[in-house]
């Protein structure tokens, strides 16, 4: 029982530390004019205000963010919070730094995410000549209402101190990282890009729980050689942290977010998307699963008589298995993809796999068996358009390259399958090495493990029977 209350004293007081604080209501700064009638502020202009006074030194680093919840807001005022750098009788005077967000009119809830990265100037302290000290979320000093214009208005439902999910609960429009795997929606709807001229943009606010590795998803229909390009911040540059990874499918495209580079960038502006060929339903941020270890060295696979790889070549290995398929670019640079042997265009009947590649050139592409599967439609690998069946492929799987007029062609160098490590499925054959002896158990014999000790039956492992080592599974 003592026990119990324990765990149940500990998670009270973890639930306490995230609760959410609320701030006393701003008092009207003396000689300024604001009328406080209940929790209605009547704010004149010229930058007068009211505030709560928090302390000197008000350790907030156990919140991200600050909000007010109000009603019946009209001539802007703003939601300010100041954070105290140092308050002495050096003939400057004090010094602060400040951060405000204007307030809608009307109702609604607006906050500031509070800085608890930036290094503050603190005391006397300093490195090379500048003052230094911990970051500005230990120090907040102030929460204030204000105004520039006359007689701006707003009733204050409240001011609160919590977590981001704590904000977003109360009514926040953020986004909260997805689990591994999962998928954040960023747009919903139809956009029919039939034409260059056709660019949207979707908010970096979206991209602020992103994570390098992350994939950017966008679902399409009514695709006719899709021909999607990722754009920088709504500009006309183009994003190749994205593009150098884009894969296009029949229903979708993606590219991954490749470096913290990408991911600033996306994080300061979001990103546009523009291209021709398709009809646009979705778009979603996917959080990346924790990387897999593979094998160090993998098969290479074998290609046939007419330069394709059959099937058969991938039998026994789990659909995580990360294939790597280099080629050798010549020309501008294009898509490569995986077809059925006889496909001769992305407009063919068959579904491709497509990927980006950069020009000329070793490239290499690297997606796995699962993606191959679902790009041609597994078991078969291929699916007969017509009439809809899985059906084997005669001619194998082919490997194509399609350039922008038809400028793109490539030499296929290589493809190797490694297989995650500790994977021992039904009929995997390893790619180096033994990894485990079968054979045929001797009926009758005793059977003793390593330590020389008879056992009534095989146990999972090594054991001895008739003088030989046998592995139970």
């Amino acid at each position: 029982m003592k026990k119990i209350f324990t765990l149940m004293a500990l998670a009270f007081v973890a639930m306490s530390s995230s609760a959410k604080e609320e701030v006393a209501l701003p008092t009207p700064w003396e000689g300024n004019n604001v009328v406080l009638e209940g929790s209605t502020y009547t704010i004149p202009g010229g930058y007068k205000g009211a505030g709560t006074v928090l302390g000197d030194n008000d350790d907030k680093t156990a919140y991200d963010y600050v909000w007010i919840k109000y009603t019946g807001a009209s001539g802007s005022p703003n939601f300010v919070v100041v954070y105290n750098e140092w308050k002495s009788t050096q003939s400057w005077g004090e010094e602060f730094q400040t951060t405000l967000t204007p307030i809608p009119d009307g109702d609604g809830m607006v906050g500031i995410k509070l800085d608890k990265e930036t290094v503050m100037k603190y005391g006397s302290a300093k490195e090379g000549g500048v003052g230094v000290g911990d970051v500005y979320a230990k120090h907040v000093q102030q929460i204030q209402l204000q105004s520039a214009s006359a007689d701006a208005k707003v009733t204050v439902v409240g001011i609160y101190f919590g977590t981001k999910a704590e904000y977003v609960a109360d009514g926040a429009d953020l986004p909260m990282r997805p689990a591994e795997g999962e998928a954040l929606t960023i747009w919903e709807g139809t956009t029919v890009f039939d034409g260059w001229g056709i660019k949207t943009d979707y908010d970096a606010k979206y991209f602020d729980v992103a994570e390098v590795g992350d994939i950017i998803r966008c679902y399409i229909t009514d695709a006719s050689s899709p021909n999607p390009v990722f754009k920088y911040g709504g500009t006309w540059t183009d994003f190749p942290q994205l593009l150098g990874s884009k894969k296009i499918t029949a229903t979708y495209f993606e590219g991954t977010i490749t470096d913290e580079e990408a991911l600033a960038n996306l994080k300061k502006a979001g990103f546009s998307l523009q291209g021709v060929g398709f009809t646009l339903t979705k778009v979603e941020l996917i959080a990346h699963e924790t990387p897999k270890e593979y094998e160090a060295e993998g098969k290479a696979l074998t290609f046939s008589a007419d330069g394709n790889i059959l099937s058969t070549e991938f039998a026994g290995y789990s659909d995580d298995a990360k294939v790597v398929f280099v080629t050798t670019v010549t020309g501008a640079e294009g898509y490569v993809g995986w077809g059925n042997g006889a496909i001769t265009s992305i407009g063919g009947a068959v579904p491709v796999a497509n990927y980006n590649v950069t020009g000329e050139g070793a490239n290499e592409v690297v997606f796995t068996l699962k993606e191959l599967k679902e790009a041609l439609d597994a078991p078969g690998f291929y699916k007969d358009e017509a009439t809809g069946e899985n059906v084997p492929t005669d001619s194998g799987l082919n490997w194509n390259c399609w350039g922008f007029d038809d400028k793109c062609t490539s030499t296929r160098t290589s493809v190797t399958i490694y297989e995650v490590v500790g994977f021992s499925g039904e009929g995997y054959v390893p790619a180096t090495g033994i990894s485990e002896i079968q054979a045929e158990k001797a009926q009758g014999a005793a059977i003793f493990n390593l330590a020389g000790q008879q056992v009534s039956k095989a146990q999972k492992g090594i054991y001895i029977q008739n003088g030989k080592k046998y592995i139970a599974r």
